[in-house]
């Protein structure tokens, strides 16, 4: 917990692993043993994912950019430019991949 939060990244961990415990819980019926403080950690549960074309989607809205958000805050309260700056590119880069999408059919272009 403490390198994921010295990172920044914390909540969106926490939240892979509810998430995982929730598939775990679907599947074979039994969740994760993963303690109370952690799941309280999870921005959301797998509930709110779906699966589409071979791959789990998180909506953008609110999901996502919660987590964005959370990590991008962080990165500005400890004053690290360099990955703020590669932060800020990412809402640009799903712009472009949502375009080539829709020119080309593929969502595998920008990634």
């Amino acid at each position: 917990m403490a390198s994921a939060t010295a990172a920044g990244i914390w909540e969106g961990v926490a939240t892979y692993l509810a998430i995982v415990s929730d598939y775990l819980r679907l599947y074979r019926g039994t969740p994760l043993p993963i303690p109370h403080w952690v799941m309280k950690s999870a921005r959301f549960r797998g509930k709110e994912i779906y699966f589409a074309k071979g791959f789990l989607r998180v909506p953008i809205l609110p999901q996502s950019a919660m987590l964005y958000g959370t990590q991008l805050a962080a990165v500005i309260r400890r004053r690290q430019i360099q990955s703020g700056a590669r932060l800020s590119l990412l809402p640009w880069l799903a712009t472009a991949a949502l375009v080539g999408q829709k020119i080309t059919g593929s969502d595998k272009g920008v990634w």
